[in-house]
């Protein structure tokens, strides 16, 4: 039974590859886009959403604002670190709970 789902599972990925359409890289976005992103003790997480963040291409007047909420994990400073000098992203800091 195990093989039979495993074969259906890679049957199906595969049918999905060729059937389904592909992102293709568009215009870029002339508009402002900002995204908030809500941290609390998001320490594990934050970094790879930043980095992912930093990666778009595409819309040349993003501008991120991470929100660390109070963390005790520090995620603040995970935020901070991650950022680096990118002029686009913003990391602020709630220093009372939520």
């Amino acid at each position: 039974m195990g093989a039979g789902a495993a074969l259906y599972g890679a049957v199906v990925a595969a049918a999905n590859r060729f059937a389904l359409p592909r992102l293709r890289e568009g215009a870029a976005v002339t508009e402002s886009v900002t995204v908030v992103v809500p941290a609390r003790d998001e320490a594990p997480r934050i970094a790879s959403v930043i980095a992912d963040l930093r990666e778009q291409r595409g819309v040349p007047r993003l501008r991120v604002l991470v929100l660390d909420d109070d963390s005790s994990d520090g995620a603040f400073e995970t935020a901070r670190r991650a950022a680096a000098s990118d002029p686009r992203i913003t990391v602020g800091r709630a220093r009372t709970p939520p």
